[in-house]
């Protein structure tokens, strides 16, 4: 999941004209993985590529689908700055929609 709003000015790479929610499904990520070499190579790219791209520092948040340490909650929203979320963005609204059944 990502998340490109108009509010990021800073971080251009999830800037959109209109708030967007982009999903890769696991089984992409699955795969792209079987092959560590290669998923290390094009990450790496990426990573040079936002450095360019972004007026902003690669995200503290951002992180390796599979990694233990990786809480993939914290990269659906990164903000403009290096700040973190607190706790998932989407609770809030698992919290209502339990109160509203």
């Amino acid at each position: 999941m990502y998340c490109a709003t108009p509010a990021h000015v800073s971080r251009q790479s999830r800037h959109f004209d209109n708030m967007m929610l982009a999903i890769t499904p696991r089984w992409v990520l699955q795969e792209f993985n079987k092959k560590e070499k290669f998923a290390r190579s094009i990450k790496k790219k990426v990573r040079e590529r936002l450095t360019k791209y972004d007026d902003a520092t690669i995200h503290p948040d951002l992180n390796s689908y599979g990694s233990e340490d990786n809480f993939e909650w914290r990269q659906y929203f990164l903000r403009d700055d290096d700040t973190s979320l607190s706790k998932c963005p989407y609770h809030r609204m698992l919290k209502f929609l339990k109160l509203d059944k």
